[in-house]
C-alpha cells in the first residue's frame, strides 16, 4: 500500500521530457541544484553588493584552488599540463566549459570564455538582466587564476556576457593592457 502511494507521488512530481528528468512538470531535475545556487548567489548579490559577492566567490575559488594543488600535489613547473586537468574539473563539477583564449603568466594576462554554466544560465532565466551571479563565479575563477595559473593579482572583469545577448560570457584580466606597457611617472615639482 505504501509502495504504491509512494510510487503515485513520484509519478505526479518527476516526469520524464526530451529524456530528461522533469521535477513538478517545471524544472529539470538535474539542473535544480543549480536553479537553487542562482537564487541563493542572487540574493546575497542583492542584500550585500557584487564586490561583497565577488570577494566571497574569490575567497571560496582561493580555498578550493589551494586544495587542488595540495591534494593533486601539483607543482609549477607541471602548469602548462594542469590547464587542461583544471578545466575537465569545473566541467565536470558544473562550472561550465572553459576556453582559454589568453594566457600570460609573464604579462599576467588572461581571457577566457565561460559556455553553459548552469547557475549562471539560471540566473539568467529567474532575473534576466538584473542578475549579479557573474559576480560571484568571477570571484572564483580569479582566485583559481592567480593561485593555479599564476596570473599574478588577478581580478577578472566581464567583458560580453550571456545575459545582454553574448554566446558566452567572456572575462579578461589585464587582456586590454598592451604588452609590455609601463606606467608614466608623474613628475615631482
Amino acid at each position: 500500500m505504501m509502495d504504491n502511494i509512494f510510487k503515485k507521488i513520484l509519478m505526479r512530481t518527476l516526469k520524464i521530457k526530451h529524456g530528461l528528468p522533469v521535477l513538478l512538470n517545471k524544472v529539470d531535475f538535474v539542473m535544480f541544484p543549480a536553479r537553487a545556487m542562482a537564487k541563493m548567489v542572487q540574493k546575497v548579490g542583492e542584500d550585500l553588493g557584487e564586490t561583497y559577492l565577488n570577494r566571497l566567490g574569490y575567497d571560496a575559488g582561493l580555498m578550493v584552488a589551494k586544495e587542488f594543488v595540495e591534494s593533486l600535489n601539483w607543482v609549477e613547473k607541471g602548469l602548462a599540463l594542469r590547464i587542461k586537468s583544471i578545466f575537465t574539473m569545473f566541467e565536470v563539477m558544473g562550472f561550465g566549459k572553459i576556453d582559454l583564449k589568453l594566457w600570460d603568466t609573464k604579462e599576467s594576462r588572461i581571457l577566457l570564455h565561460l559556455i553553459n554554466h548552469p547557475v549562471i544560465i539560471y540566473g539568467i532565466k529567474l532575473f534576466g538582466k538584473r542578475e549579479r551571479i557573474c559576480s560571484f563565479y568571477m570571484g572564483i575563477f580569479s582566485a583559481h587564476a592567480h593561485y593555479e595559473l599564476k596570473v599574478n593579482g588577478c581580478n577578472l572583469i566581464e567583458t560580453q556576457c550571456i545575459s545582454r545577448g553574448a554566446p558566452y560570457c567572456e572575462w579578461s584580466y589585464n587582456y586590454f593592457k598592451k604588452t609590455g606597457e609601463k606606467k608614466k611617472k608623474k613628475k615631482s615639482r
